[in-house]
């Protein structure tokens, strides 16, 4: 998941205590990577251009989640009305600037497929919205889709070497035979 986190403070209040809204939002990679690659081709400028000519005001990215009652029970985090915690992510087109980066969190409930459902109409317990550029957007997305990528390479190449590194070194593979590591010698036969 790519975790994004939104956060409004007050520099007026104790260090410690500044944040005065603060939303974890948890977007599934694919879905990053998509919207990532539609800022990077235009097709999402272009459609947010397209929608404001049209007066639409629907948003042109849009993710719910959230984390249901019985978990954050587990994690000693109830919420006071026993409901689930509903998190939404939107990027909608602005007025006075090209998009908005909106996250709001507050009451939700577990539909029968599992999805956390917002039960706070258009009143958020909290919410925190960012104005952006076109630029700005393009530097969010395609800069964590990067580091995603940086991640994955360095993982990849973790996994790699635990599992062979050790056979490259005349050593068992963890839990595996020094024979089951070996590459089969080719059979030859003299004519």
């Amino acid at each position: 998941k790519i975790h994004l986190q939104f956060v409004t403070y007050d520099q007026n209040l104790p260090t410690g205590q500044r944040y005065t809204n603060n939303i974890h939002i948890y977007i599934n990679v694919p879905e990053f990577l998509v919207l990532a690659k539609e800022a990077e081709t235009g097709a999402l400028h272009t459609r947010a251009m397209q929608m404001k000519r049209e007066g639409k005001t629907d948003p042109l990215f849009e993710h719910l989640g959230g984390t249901a009652a019985a978990q954050l029970k587990k994690y000693g985090k109830e919420r006071p009305d026993g409901m689930s915690l509903s998190r939404i992510v939107k990027l909608v087109g602005g007025s006075k600037t090209d998009y908005l980066l909106v996250a709001d969190s507050g009451p939700g409930e577990q539909s029968g497929k599992g999805l956390i459902v917002p039960r706070f109409g258009k009143k958020p317990e909290q919410h925190v919205a960012v104005r952006l550029t076109w630029r700005g957007v393009n530097e969010i997305l395609l800069t964590t889709a990067a580091h995603y990528q940086a991640w994955l390479s360095a993982k990849y190449s973790s996994d790699w070497a635990q599992l062979h590194a050790p056979r490259l070194e005349g050593k068992p593979r963890p839990g595996g035979s020094q024979e089951a590591g070996r590459a089969q010698q080719p059979v030859h036969s003299e004519p």
